[in-house]
């Protein structure tokens, strides 16, 4: 008996790192559905708390948000990339410009637009990535809730983007 309730217990144990956890402040909200990534997306670097995608008909284009735990050492580089958000720009670029493995497509002309994007008590900045040609472009938001944590979104629209951000880091409360 002692063996099967310590199986449960496991068992139950594990299956709570796979349930979703809605993202605070959009969760409950109409055409949001939580995602169970939380176990499957850290690659010892950050770990997801939760991520939620909206792709509801009624959403303004694709949008996903998820909220971040950051290792030290990811912290301390988000940190920097938060006082001068220029520089994540800077490295794209230069990644960007670095020759493609032998076989790969070459990468198409990027323009990288890197902006200062906070809230009175937070700092964040928001990111378009757009081929220069216009055919395609994603815009992403970063927003810190702690010293280690920080609040990811990205989409097709970015005044949506932004916002979805905002509202989850308002939800994040101050930690």
């Amino acid at each position: 008996m002692l063996r099967f309730l310590v199986a449960v217990l496991i068992g139950a144990t594990a299956a709570c790192s796979l349930l979703p956890r809605p993202v605070e402040g959009l969760g409950g909200e109409a055409g949001w559905s939580a995602l169970p990534l939380r176990s499957w997306l850290s690659e010892e670097r950050g770990v997801p708390e939760a991520v939620a995608l909206c792709a509801a008909p009624d959403c303004p284009g694709r949008l996903a948000v998820g909220v971040i735990r950051l290792s030290p050492d990811e912290a301390r580089g988000a940190a920097a990339i938060l006082a001068d958000p220029s520089r994540l720009a800077r490295e794209l670029e230069a990644r960007a410009r670095a020759p493609s493995r032998k076989g790969a497509k070459p990468r198409p002309p990027t323009s990288i637009e890197v902006r200062p994007l906070g809230m009175s008590d937070r700092r964040g900045f928001a990111i378009t990535l757009a081929r220069r040609d216009g055919t395609q472009a994603v815009h992403g938001a970063v927003i810190a809730t702690g010293a280690d944590e920080v609040v990811i979104a990205i989409g097709d629209v970015s005044a949506e983007v932004e916002d979805a951000a905002r509202r989850a880091a308002r939800g994040r409360g101050t930690r």
